[in-house]
């Protein structure tokens, strides 16, 4: 693996072609990867090939952000503390986004997706089948295939926003294990697009025609 400071404080580090371990935390002694004084950090992981595992700071400082990004074998992210912004790259990953409000995005294959505690942002694009929960907070979570599992936050002080594309795809199967296979709880839950509003009876209002923002940023087509 190899490791760049770049100048205005950006971090990087880099995975190789082999089943890579990239951190900016360590468990076993506290440290972590964190802004000193008034400085600013922006850390970024790079898995490359292999199946990697990526662990994120957990600083929670508003000087600091991070993002990590998987490649294209089977790897697992962890953002850790503060709002992160993870990338699973192709392949089946683990995404966990930990604390904070953070924006997970599966990119492709079979891949599994935990917001944790916070007001998180799940997006599944181009992965056929897979899983995205919420878990605590109000979490607004968005899949281009029918396929994919959506599972709202339980939190019954939060709200939930379940949104499947109106040009989502899936066969009947998929859709038994997907849409069909989701709920929303939550205080309220808002589901879309209304196109599949026969498939989305668990949900308060199945109204939605157009992907929530937070998802259309990151091009979720309506």
């Amino acid at each position: 693996m190899f490791l760049e400071r770049l100048i205005g404080a950006g971090v990087l580090l880099y995975g190789s072609n082999n089943n890579d371990t990239l951190a900016f935390y360590d468990a076993s002694t506290g440290r972590q990867l964190a802004p000193y004084g008034t400085q600013a950090i922006s850390a970024t992981l790079y898995a490359y090939g292999g199946n990697d595992l990526l662990i994120g700071s957990n600083s929670e400082s508003s000087s600091y952000s991070e993002t990590l990004y998987g490649s294209t074998g089977n790897d697992e992210l962890h953002g850790g503390a503060g709002s992160d912004d993870l990338f699973g790259g192709t392949g089946d990953d683990l995404l966990f986004g930990d604390s904070g409000a953070d924006l997970l995005s599966t990119d492709g294959g079979t891949d599994v997706a935990h917001g944790g505690a916070g007001n998180d942002t799940l997006i599944a694009r181009g992965s056929v089948t897979g899983a995205l929960h919420g878990d605590t907070g109000s979490d607004v979570l968005c899949a281009d295939k029918l396929g994919v599992t959506m599972l709202g936050s339980p939190d019954t002080s939060g709200w939930n926003v379940l949104y499947w594309s109106s040009t989502a795809t899936g066969t009947a199967t998929e859709r038994a294990l997907g849409i069909a296979g989701s709920h929303a709880d939550g205080a309220f839950s808002w589901c879309g697009n209304p196109s599949w509003s026969t498939l989305l009876g668990f949900c308060n209002s199945a109204t939605l025609s157009q992907a929530p923002s937070n998802c259309a940023a990151y091009g979720m087509p309506n």
